[in-house]
Order: structure tokens, then sequence, then C-alpha cells
């Protein structure tokens, strides 16, 4: 991800997108052109591992549309280190999601909006709440080693 974000080379760019394309967020796609030259690319989230649990799927639903409303607002990618007080916000999964709540303005007051929260988004969000922090409480037991 580094070099991708910090290289200017498109091609170096492709490369290292079609190394991404494995993991929860696909990114082989993302430099795809079409016969006009213009960028027709998407980056995929693969989220869902079979789920058919409605709040797991509606909190995932809200997190992508949140990002994607985080991205566009700032409109510039910041730099992929943590400075102090991130890294000890982030230490477990649990805390990882509070803070990710956080900066999508789902929780606390740092922001004046919900990005990505609306109709049953919105409307279900603690019970989705609930549902994430299970599952995080559940991946700090098993991996708690991550050293996320």
């Amino acid at each position: 991800m580094r070099r991708l974000v910090t290289t200017e080379e498109e091609r170096v760019k492709a490369e290292c997108a079609e190394q991404c394309g494995r993991g929860m967020v696909n990114f082989r796609k993302a430099f795809k052109r079409d016969a006009d030259g213009r960028y027709v690319g998407v980056v995929e989230f693969r989220v869902f591992a079979g789920t058919l649990n409605a709040k797991k799927i509606l909190h995932h639903l809200g997190t992508v549309l949140g990002l994607c409303r985080r991205a566009h607002e700032v409109r510039v990618l910041g730099g992929f280190t943590k400075n102090k007080a991130q890294i000890k916000r982030t230490a477990t999964a649990v805390s990882a999601l509070r803070y990710l709540h956080d900066y999508l303005g789902w929780a606390g007051s740092k922001r004046p909006v919900a990005l990505g929260l609306f109709g049953p988004l919105h409307a279900e969000f603690s019970t989705m709440r609930k549902e994430a922090q299970r599952l995080c409480k559940r991946f700090d037991e098993r991996y708690p080693d991550a050293s996320l």
C-alpha cells in the first residue's frame, strides 16, 4: 500500500494493485481503462465472507459508504503511519472499531454528521454496533498478538 500511494508511475501503481488483490480490499481493478483511455476502475470491498447475518451486512455496507463519503470529504489520503494517539486508540480490534466509529462520525463528537448512515443503516446502528463489537472481541480473544 505504501508503494502504491508514494509512486507516481502508473505502471508501478498497477503492479502494486495487482499484488493487493486477495485481501479485504481488492485494488486489482482500480487502474483499468476503457478504449478511450478513461479510468473505469473500481475498488472492491470483500467483507461479507458468505454471511447472511443482516446486522453484519448492514454494518459492512455502512462502513463502506462512510469510508467513501469520508474519502470524498478529505479528497487526499493521509499517511499510513500512525501517530502515538492513534497507536493507542487502535491497539485491539475493539478499540480500532471504536476509533472507526468516531472517525466516521457515528460516535463521539468529532464530526457533525454520521457519514454513510441513513435509513435502515441509521435506525439499526445500535444493533449493528453490538454485533460488530462482539466480532471484534472474538477476534481479540483468538488473536491476542495480532498487533493491529
